[in-house]
Formats: structure tokens, C-alpha cells, sequence
């Protein structure tokens, strides 16, 4: 009987345990302002990188980097202290020094998908 009593008393307790307490609100886990940024490597944005970059940071070497290089493009900047080349890119696309072949524009959707790849940590 005490063995029903204590077992009875334990689910109670356990039961009771597990319900949220009045006084606090759920918590919310969204967050409209929150974005989840892809995961990007080498494999999508050394593509992105010769198309835009490829014409003079390839076959011509400006710079003293190959765009289809990835340890050149590790290699610490010149331009950007502190970053690595490909870091660099990005500061000099959208600061508009860095004129790309035949002076055409890098898309908002290339530079995004260059900007995930750091963000990602800029795996191979």
C-alpha cells in the first residue's frame, strides 16, 4: 500500500513539475528580425568569384590572386587590413573600388552569396 502511496505521489509531483507557471509567458522562438544565413563554401562562391573576378584574378594574375585559388584567396589583403583576400572582395565591391571586368556591376545576389561564405566561416 505504501508502495501505491509513494508512486502515486512521485507522477503527482513529476506531473505538477511539468506544467509552465502562470506568471511567465511563453517564450516566443521566432523573431521576425532574425535571419539564418545559409551555409555556403568554396564550391558556390569560387564560381560566383571567376565570373566576376576571373577575367583580371586569373589568367592575368592581378592583384597577385587567382580567383580560383582558394589559398590565394586566404592569403592575407593588402587593401584590407586584417582580412584575408577574399574577405578583401567584398569590402572593395560595395566600396566601389574594385572595378570588375569591363566595369559591369557584381548582382546583389552574388555579393549576398559572397557575403554567406564569410559568415560561414569561409570553408573550402
Amino acid at each position: 500500500m505504501m508502495k501505491n502511496i509513494g508512486l502515486a505521489l512521485f507522477v503527482f509531483l513529476f506531473a505538477l513539475g511539468c506544467g509552465e507557471e502562470e506568471d511567465d509567458p511563453p517564450q516566443d522562438t521566432t523573431n521576425s528580425n532574425d535571419t539564418v544565413t545559409p551555409f555556403v563554401s568554396f564550391a558556390e562562391a569560387g564560381p560566383v568569384l571567376i565570373a566576376n573576378c576571373g577575367g583580371c584574378h586569373t589568367t592575368e594574375s592581378k592583384g597577385l590572386w587567382n580567383a580560383s585559388d582558394y589559398d590565394s584567396l586566404m592569403q592575407d589583403s593588402y587593401f584590407c587590413d586584417g582580412k584575408t583576400k577574399a574577405e578583401c572582395c567584398i569590402v572593395r565591391i560595395e566600396d566601389g573600388s574594385m572595378s570588375t571586368a569591363k566595369n559591369k556591376t557584381v548582382s546583389s545576389a552574388a555579393l549576398q552569396l559572397l557575403k554567406d561564405w564569410v559568415a560561414s566561416g569561409l570553408p573550402e
